[in-house]
């Protein structure tokens, strides 16, 4: 999988990009980022780093992405000004959605389990064995249970029956 996009820009010999994108591997192993180069003018080169969501708990911080990238291309481009470009990574809203999460928005709503039978389509005992965690939520599914809650929600909090 590629790691440095648009690394032609550099005009590397080919040996010396596999080096390069190797010790970017490792980084995007640990820190879970990705490196763009943006532009090379002259003695400058600008570099978006962006950092996806990270498969341990190490989620970089603006200064930690700038550390990171010039520390891998630094040893590349002796001479040259390293520009970094930084995007950290931003948890998606649906991220905090676990079956004990679900468990008690159903509770502070009085949301019955028949509700989200009638507002998702599935199935009682499937449902059941999410709120439990006996069957695994995936990425799709837990934005499924943080929109449906919320618009339950609302539509309670506006008098609006299911």
């Amino acid at each position: 999988m590629k790691t440095i996009f648009n690394a032609e820009l550099l005009d590397f010999p080919p040996d010396k990009l596999e080096r390069l994108e190797n010790d970017a591997m490792q980084r995007r192993r640990f820190f879970s980022m990705t490196f763009s180069i943006v532009a090379v003018d002259g003695d400058q080169v600008i570099i978006r780093t962006k950092q996806n969501k990270p498969f341990h708990e190490n989620v970089a911080d603006v200064n930690d992405i700038i550390r990171v990238t010039r520390s891998l291309f630094e040893p590349f481009l002796p001479g040259k000004t390293i520009q970094v470009h930084p995007v950290t990574y931003q948890e998606s809203p649906p991220d905090v959605v676990t079956p004990e999460w679900i468990e008690k928005r159903m509770s502070q709503t009085k949301m019955k389990l028949k509700d989200l039978v009638a507002m998702t389509g599935i199935e009682k005992s499937t449902l059941s064995g999410i709120i439990n965690g006996h069957k695994p939520l995936s990425q799709p599914m837990k934005a499924l249970f943080f929109y449906v809650i919320q618009v339950f929600e609302r539509n309670k909090d506006e008098g609006i029956p299911f």
